[in-house]
């Protein structure tokens, strides 16, 4: 047997009004469009490196929120306070840390 789904698109609104014979005019106001959001910086390292060791520094720093460190794919995640720094700055600090490999943003710069 199978169960049937049923799925509304978002935004939407439900009204009730009255009946009437007055035409029906749609308001519409365009809103700016959000910011690009700060990118979250996934990490890969050098071979034969620390890797919880690298996290921990990188940690220590005052501008990261948090970091995650995926131990078996051997991926690291850095969280910034976009407060505290640049998005640019963010990739720069972490393509120079020493063990590094590679840093993507994502979404991208």
């Amino acid at each position: 047997w199978s169960m049937p789904a049923k799925a509304i698109s978002e935004p939407f609104h439900i009204v009730n009004i009255t009946a009437s014979d007055k035409p029906v005019r749609y308001v519409i106001t365009p809103i700016a469009p959000a910011g690009k959001p700060f990118p979250t910086f996934m990490l890969m390292f050098d071979d034969d490196t620390d890797v919880e060791d690298i996290m921990r520094n990188i940690e220590q720093n005052e501008s990261v929120d948090s970091v995650t460190l995926l131990a078996t794919v051997g991926i690291g995640m850095v969280y910034f306070d976009s407060k505290k720094i640049t998005a640019e700055d963010a990739m720069k600090y972490l393509m120079d840390f020493p063990g590094v490999q590679l840093v993507e943003a994502d979404p991208p710069l």
